[in-house]
């Protein structure tokens, strides 16, 4: 199985990114794919949707259902296509403090201190494996 994962900062509130991507009728705005039906507008446990992929001159159907939502920072949706392809995405949505000073921090500071994180990490794996030095 496959796996993709991408990284945005938009600037805006939390809560307006949530009710945008949350709502079906928002989706043609911004899904790659054309929309078909939705069972509600406002995604909650349960609502599905339908959209068509147009793939190498034929259309894939896949029905989409949430499967999660943990407003406003998690959204879990589950998806099954006509000749039984299954696919599974993730919308994660977390506040960056402080605003661009804040995008900054994360990037030169908290890197920074992860990197050393895992340095030390595996360094404390490595010495617990290997044991102490033999002479």
């Amino acid at each position: 199985m496959s796996h993709v994962r991408e990284t945005i900062n938009i600037a805006a509130p939390i809560e307006q990114v949530w009710e945008f991507i949350t709502h079906t009728s928002k989706l043609t705005e911004w899904a790659a794919e054309e929309i078909e039906e939705a069972s509600s507008d406002a995604m909650a446990v349960g609502t599905n949707w339908t959209e068509k992929m147009p793939i190498a001159g034929s259309h894939l159907e896949v029905t989409w259902r949430i499967h999660e939502a943990e407003a406003p920072n998690r959204l879990v949706f589950v998806g099954a296509a006509s000749g039984g392809g299954k696919a599974r995405g993730t919308h994660s949505l977390e506040t960056v403090p402080g605003g661009i000073f804040g995008q900054i921090a994360d990037k030169l500071i908290m890197e920074r201190r992860t990197e050393r994180d895992v340095q030390d990490m595996l360094g404390k794996a490595k010495a617990a494996i290997e044991g102490p030095a033999q002479a």
